[in-house]
């Protein structure tokens, strides 16, 4: 039997293709997609039993953290920047603002929590 030269193709035969993976399914509309590939109508990776969950940490964040921020924290914030820090009454209004604060600073960071708790459940079931 010759041997060939590196490299050289002998005739007759031809390299071996390897196999493409197998496809998921007939592409009917009862296959199930392929892990992590969602319906294009409900966006990529979601599901529409994972809207809910979507829309109520997406509203607890909007509400619990943003919106308290914004009505409640930063108002106490530019009330106390107009106190003199030797004036009288300082250190009253001080202890006023900081247990009020205090108490929506902790509204402010379970919601968030809560908030990120929804949204990962939407992933798990998305």
């Amino acid at each position: 039997m010759a041997r060939s030269a590196p490299g050289a193709v002998s005739r007759g035969t031809s390299p071996t293709i390897p196999a493409a993976p197998p496809r998921r399914g007939s592409g009917t509309v009862h296959d199930e997609p392929a892990a992590g590939v969602g319906d294009a109508r409900d966006g990529p990776g979601l599901r529409p039993h994972s809207a809910p969950w979507v829309l109520a940490g997406s509203a607890l964040y909007l509400i619990g953290a943003i919106v308290v921020t914004i009505a409640a924290n930063v108002p106490l914030n530019d009330a106390l920047a107009t106190v003199h820090p030797d004036g009288a009454g300082a250190a009253a209004h001080w202890s006023s603002y900081l247990s009020h604060w205090a108490a929506w600073n902790h509204v402010r960071a379970a919601a968030a929590l809560a908030a990120a708790g929804l949204l990962t459940i939407a992933l798990r079931l998305g």
